[in-house]
């Protein structure tokens, strides 16, 4: 490896650029963020190796342009550390599969779901379980199953970053009322983040990035105040794809004791349509559906997203929409509808 790709490597990475051609990996061992924003040396080569990969299984003439669709998901070779099998299925699409065997083998995913929603989990505690609350569609419902259907002694936690718009954070009110639950809003301000990444977008200055690790860090501060280690999240894909598929991560707090993330609809092996009900008994205000972008709680993508996308020509959401085929949330036409809305379903 040479030294300018080696001082491009980040430290996440867990494969080096020799391994690529001869084993299987995930996006996520590259240490490439699958915006297809990084830059630099490494980046690129990384990325033209699995390209290569790509064209050698698939039995096609290599171009360093190759813009190919998974046949099962959304993710495209054009998605840095993504490659396709021989089959047409992407590299992610085949870790699920096998990572989703194994939890069925070993009950691990249903160990961790039992752990999520179990009031034993708590005893001591203020509360049962703290929900990561966004207002968004998802989060909401999740608000819905543990407070509501479940019972569970419930705080919300919405945690602001000057981009959630007044009618979210007053419908994120009247939702906790009526679910039953202790509304907590906490707040940043993500502005300077979004300022430099109007100026140069960059995985590195990607602000849904930075938010989401204030977003965790604020909560899980919160919730060990109350003396509660867990928090459950409206995230519909796994927390972990290696080396063992998990809907659970645990976020340090600053003093160093842990508190547990659950990806509850994931868990759950939800699909969008059980929202739909979830949302109605709650009172979800279906303004939020009218936010530009694909979120339904916050307008920084609306106003980043059109950015990114030109300077890639990646959407930043289609790695979160291919995440959610694989893991069977929504379905592939439901992911494409979705990018066919701005034009980006290239690579069919």
């Amino acid at each position: 490896m040479t030294s300018g790709v080696q001082e491009g490597r980040p430290v996440e990475a867990r494969i080096s650029v020799a391994e690529i051609p001869g084993r299987d990996f995930t996006h996520y061992e590259t240490g490439l963020s699958p915006l297809g924003t990084d830059r630099g040396e490494y980046a690129r080569v990384v990325h033209d190796a699995c390209q290569r990969k790509t064209a050698l299984n698939l039995g096609i003439a290599y171009s360093p342009d190759l813009d190919r669709m998974c046949s099962t998901c959304v993710f495209r070779t054009a998605n840095p550390g993504v490659y396709l099998h021989p089959d047409g299925r992407c590299n992610i699409c085949h870790a699920f599969e096998h990572g989703f065997a194994a939890a069925e083998r070993t009950g691990s995913l249903a160990r961790e779901r039992e752990e999520c929603l179990d009031p034993a989990e708590t005893r001591g505690a203020d509360l049962d379980v703290v929900v990561a609350f966004s207002g968004g569609k998802d989060s909401s419902a999740t608000l819905a199953h543990v407070s509501r259907e479940r019972g569970l002694r419930t705080h919300a936690v919405l945690v602001d970053n000057g981009y959630i718009p007044s009618f979210v954070v007053e419908n994120c009110r009247r939702m906790c009322r009526r679910a039953g639950a202790v509304f907590v809003r906490l707040s940043f301000d993500l502005g300077p983040v979004v300022s430099r990444a109007c100026a140069e977008p960059t995985a590195t200055a990607y602000p849904c990035n930075h938010c989401s690790k204030v977003f965790k860090n604020e909560i899980a501060e919160y919730a060990l105040s109350k003396g509660c280690r867990r928090v459950v999240m409206g995230r519909n894909f796994w927390a972990f794809l290696e080396p063992r598929l998990s809907g659970v991560r645990e976020i340090q707090t600053r003093t160093g004791a842990g508190v547990r993330f659950y990806s509850l609809p994931f868990l759950l092996r939800w699909t969008h349509g059980d929202l739909e009900s979830r949302l109605e008994a709650i009172g979800w205000d279906r303004r939020h559906e009218g936010i530009p972008g694909m979120s339904t709680n916050c307008l920084v993508p609306g106003i980043l997203d059109p950015r990114y996308e030109t300077a890639t020509g990646i959407r930043p959401d289609a790695a979160i929409l291919a995440h959610e085929v694989i893991a069977g949330f929504i379905t592939r036409d439901q992911a494409l509808a979705k990018l066919r809305q701005t034009g980006r379903a290239a690579g069919e």
